[in-house]
């Protein structure tokens, strides 16, 4: 004999809809406790049933840019049963789908990237049970360079610093300072995903022979710790009067100390009188 289903009002009922709802349902009937039985909590029952899932790891951070440096700020990130120190992290500086850092101890970061441009950082975060979860975060980098001043007379001569600032992430990179007499597209790739905004030409040639003799001084160094370098340009008075209306464009291209490719500029101008 088969026994009758409970009757639809009685806690029965409802613990059954309940049990149903847990186990595949729609989560509809666990709520409709509340109303068939006129209780104004359902949890005593919805708890005699409910198994704890998968407790993931949260990971919340922010990114922000100093010049050509992301710092990544992991303070909101937490699992709710263990201590955020028991995290670990990795990331994937471009998020291109490859992970550019091994799985490292859940603290702030950052890295230097590769030139000016809007990026999209990915990190996942493991706990100790090895679930892994993943955040995203954009971020835009400023322009690392800057000349000033902006003009140089060709016939009374003169001279200009060309600026270069990466951020705390590049200190201690080799830097060499290239200029361009003509223009800055197509350019160049300084190395695969280093593209450099200017055309390779004579004076390119010229100045990057003798980054530090006559006309230009510190065009080849080291960056300090903050990042940061200046180098000098200067133009003998009445040196090639016709390219008086010209513009020469600036831009740099650095390395680590194993001959890697680090960082490039964007390029700006200094105006020929």
């Amino acid at each position: 004999m088969t026994a009758s289903p409970p009757s639809t009002g009685t806690r029965a009922y409802s613990d059954a809809s309940i049990t149903g709802a847990l186990l595949g349902g729609d989560g509809y009937q666990s709520f409709r406790y509340q109303t068939v039985v006129d209780n104004p909590s359902w949890w005593t029952p919805l708890a005699a049933w409910a198994v704890p899932g998968c407790n993931w790891p949260r990971p919340e951070f922010t990114a922000t840019a100093n010049k050509l440096t992301a710092s990544y700020n992991l303070s909101a990130t937490s699992d709710l049963d263990e201590a955020a120190a028991n995290l670990e992290v990795r990331f994937d500086f471009d998020d291109d789908g490859v992970m550019d850092t091994p799985w490292q101890p859940h603290a702030d970061t950052s890295h230097l990237s590769r030139h000016p441009s809007l990026w999209q950082t990915a990190m996942q975060v493991r706990d100790s049970d090895g679930h892994v979860a993943t955040s995203r975060r954009r971020y835009a980098t400023g322009t690392p360079v800057t000349v000033f001043p902006g003009a140089i007379s060709t016939t009374l001569g003169g001279s200009s610093n060309i600026f270069v600032d990466v951020g705390p992430a590049g200190a201690g990179d080799t830097y060499l300072v290239i200029a361009s007499l003509s223009g800055t597209s197509p350019g160049f790739d300084w190395a695969p995903g280093f593209p450099v905004p200017l055309n390779v030409d004579p004076v390119t040639e010229l100045l990057a022979s003798d980054p530090n003799g006559g006309l230009l001084s510190n065009g080849l160094g080291v960056f300090d710790a903050q990042g940061r370098a200046t180098a000098t340009f200067f133009w003998p008075p009445g040196l090639l009067t016709f390219l008086a209306g010209f513009q020469l464009h600036w831009s740099f291209v650095s390395q680590d100390a194993q001959g890697n490719a680090t960082c490039v500029g964007d390029s700006k101008p200094l105006l020929l009188l």
